[in-house]
């Protein structure tokens, strides 16, 4: 009976095979809707394959970066979260083009004063924001609701 269980559990927390034909706005919307149901793994399954299957799109490889850094921000994952918004911000400051899509950028700024000032809070952030080779341990202090006014996940419709 517990060996069942076991494997039903494992099996519903697997992400899915994700179909070789889907559009771009499929692969985004279909990691949006599992992002939304804390089904945190299949989204992050989508995103990295979008990464994958779509390297020249550079404005929605910068979106989906934005989404797998904000999901290890929903997790609580800071350091990890934060390493991610400074990689998404270090592609603004190369961009010669002007061609990427704003919001990102703005949003991965105000999270990372927030990942800044939550881990300060929390004594885990030692002197001027060398918290990013800290460990990758989860903090589980804040509550996301707190958070997600204007920081919320965004998805492309």
């Amino acid at each position: 009976m517990a060996l069942a269980a076991l494997f039903i559990t494992s099996c519903q927390s697997a992400p899915e095979e994700i179909p070789p034909d889907l559009s771009r706005m499929e692969m985004f919307q279909r990691a949006q809707e599992a992002s939304d149901q804390s089904r945190y793994e299949q989204a992050l399954a989508y995103y990295e394959e979008f990464v994958r299957r779509f390297p020249d799109d550079r404005g929605s490889i910068v979106e989906a970066e934005y989404e797998i850094a904000f999901i290890a921000y929903k997790r609580d994952q800071l350091p990890k979260a934060r390493q991610g918004f400074e990689d998404i911000l270090a592609k603004y400051e190369s961009d010669t083009t002007g061609t990427l899509p704003a919001w990102p950028r703005v949003l991965a700024e105000k999270l990372v004063d927030r990942i800044d000032e939550r881990m300060e809070e929390e004594g885990l952030l030692g002197g001027a924001s060398d918290s990013d080779s800290d460990s990758d341990s989860d903090t589980g202090s804040a509550t996301d609701d707190d958070n997600q006014d204007d920081t919320e996940s965004t998805s492309t419709e």
